[in-house]
C-alpha cells in the first residue's frame, strides 16, 4: 500500500475573541489563513486558520486555529519547501480540518442561547490571499 502524501496530526484551539451577549443575528462570517509553517526537521506543516463571526451589535468574534499535517511524500515535501503550487496545499489541508473546525464552534457556541452551525463549505476556493465570506441572506 502506497503512503499518503500527508497525515493529519490534529488541529487545536489557538485563541478565541467571543462575546455575544444577547439573542442577535449572525451577519456573516468569514475564514481565513493568517500563515502558515514547515518544519524541515519533523516534517510537520502548520496552517493559521482564523473564523471571524459578525452578528448585528457583536462584530469581531473570532476563533483562531492551528492545525497540523505529517508530510509524508518526497515530491509533496520538496513542493513545500519551495512554496509551489502552495494555496493547492493549504485548499486541501483546510477542506480536510474544516468539518472538525465547524464541530468545535457549534460545541463553543452553545451556551450563547443561539449555537453557530458553520454552513458545508468547499474550501477548494481558500488561498492565503482569499478569504471566504459567507454573508447571511434575510
Amino acid at each position: 500500500m502506497e503512503n499518503q502524501p500527508y497525515l493529519f496530526l490534529g488541529f487545536h484551539l489557538e485563541k478565541i475573541n467571543f462575546q455575544k451577549n444577547q439573542i442577535e443575528d449572525l451577519q456573516e462570517i468569514r475564514i481565513s489563513i493568517s500563515s502558515y509553517g514547515y518544519d524541515e526537521e519533523e516534517c510537520v506543516f502548520s496552517l493559521s486558520i482564523v473564523i471571524e463571526l459578525d452578528y448585528e451589535n457583536s462584530k469581531n468574534n473570532e476563533f483562531h486555529y492551528i492545525a497540523g499535517y505529517k508530510i509524508q511524500d518526497e515530491e509533496t515535501m520538496e513542493d513545500i519547501k519551495r512554496d509551489k503550487n502552495i494555496n493547492d496545499y493549504i485548499s486541501v489541508f483546510v477542506s480536510f480540518v474544516i468539518p472538525f473546525i465547524r464541530s468545535n464552534i457549534t460545541s463553543i457556541t452553545i451556551d450563547s442561547g443561539t449555537a453557530v452551525v458553520l454552513p458545508t463549505i468547499n474550501c477548494r476556493t481558500i488561498t492565503l490571499d482569499k478569504t471566504i465570506v459567507l454573508s447571511v441572506d434575510k
